[in-house]
C-alpha cells in the first residue's frame, strides 16, 4: 500500500499538533521554568514541521497529484489478506489474555503464529519465538525494571530475571 506523501504530512501534522497541545495542558512546577510538557511540546513542534515539510515537499515536487493512497496488486490475494488479519488479530488475542496468561506464553504463541504464517517452517518458528519472549522479558524485567505480566507462570517468576 503506498500512500500520497501529502496524506502522511497531514497526519503527521494532526498527530504533531496533538501532541503539543497535550503537553502544552500539562501543569506546570512551581520551582522549574519548564514542566513535564516540554518535552512533548518540543516533540510536537518536530512532528508538526515534518508534516508540513511532506506536504511542501509534495506540492514542489511537480509530482502528479493522483489518488491519496493506492493498494498494491500483491496485497489483493488472499494469503497476504490472512497475513494481515492474522497480524491484527494477535494484537487482539494478546490484549484480551496477556494479563491473565502472561506476557511469556501470550507472546511466544502470537510470535509462533506470525512466523509460522509468514516463515512456513514451524520448528524454527518456536525456537525464535521462545527464544524472543525471553529476552524480552529479561530485558523489560531486569535490566529496565518494567515489569511484563508473568500470569500463570508466576509461581516460577525468579527464573526469568537477570540481576
Amino acid at each position: 500500500m503506498r500512500f500520497n506523501n501529502t496524506l502522511i504530512g497531514l497526519m503527521t501534522a494532526l498527530l504533531g499538533l496533538y501532541v503539543f497541545v497535550t503537553g502544552y495542558r500539562m501543569p506546570g512546577l512551581a520551582h522549574l521554568q519548564f514542566g513535564p510538557g516540554f518535552f512533548p511540546c518540543l516533540i510536537g513542534i518536530g512532528l508538526m514541521g515534518t508534516g508540513v515539510g511532506l506536504v511542501i515537499e509534495r506540492w514542489l515536487s511537480g509530482a502528479p497529484k493522483g489518488i491519496w493512497f493506492e493498494i498494491d496488486s500483491r496485497l489483493r490475494s488472499s494469503q497476504a489478506q490472512t497475513g494481515v488479519l492474522l497480524m491484527l488479530g494477535g494484537i487482539v488475542f494478546y490484549i484480551m489474555v496477556s494479563e491473565e496468561a502472561g506476557f511469556l506464553l501470550t507472546g511466544a504463541v502470537v510470535l509462533w503464529g506470525n512466523l509460522w504464517w509468514f516463515w512456513r517452517r514451524p520448528l524454527a518458528a518456536i525456537f525464535v519465538s521462545l527464544l524472543t519472549v525471553v529476552l524480552i522479558q529479561i530485558s523489560f524485567g531486569s535490566l529496565m525494571k518494567v515489569p511484563l505480566p508473568m500470569g500463570w507462570l508466576e509461581p516460577i517468576q525468579g527464573v526469568f530475571s537477570w540481576k
